[in-house]
């Protein structure tokens, strides 16, 4: 005997699409912003060390450790709201997220645009606003997300 009963979609699929459920926006923000805090430190780090480690970025590399973990945190949290704005950005445009792609998309910002600003900072002999470096960062990765993503289509 067939179960004819029509089947309930969960909270995390979309109607008229297979069951495949949509990629965990809750999750992707914070992971992402996680990652851009640490690879935005990890450049800082990296550029820091190629200078002999002047006394401008940390003082000691214990508080480069510390920057890192309140990067991260900070990166998390200010990453559910970018996961909540990728969403309905995402939606409104009819696309979908490649998570594979938005990942590195993120890494790679947060990478090329901290090393430049942190050579300048190291040059200049202060440091450049991180936060001008931080929403830099994520603009470039939501611009990267968006033109990355693929159209949804109603056979999908």
């Amino acid at each position: 005997m067939t179960d004819t009963a029509p089947k309930s979609s969960s909270p995390s699929e979309t109607p008229g699409r297979d069951s495949t459920p949509d990629f965990p926006f809750v999750a992707a923000g914070p992971a992402a912003g996680a990652a851009a805090g640490l690879t935005h430190i990890g450049a800082t780090v990296a550029v820091w060390a190629r200078h002999g480690y002047p006394d401008l970025f940390f003082r000691t590399p214990e508080w480069a450790l510390v920057g890192a973990v309140l990067l991260m945190i900070g990166g998390a949290t200010v990453g559910i709201l970018y996961g909540a704005l990728l969403r309905s950005t995402l939606d409104a445009l009819s696309r979908e997220l490649r998570p594979r792609i938005h990942f590195y998309a993120v890494v790679a910002c947060s990478a090329l645009i901290t090393v430049p600003f942190s050579e300048f900072s190291v040059q200049r002999g202060a440091v450049v606003n991180p936060q001008f470096v931080l929403a830099a960062i994520g603009v470039c990765s939501f611009m990267l997300t968006l033109v990355t993503s693929r159209r949804v289509t109603a056979s999908d």
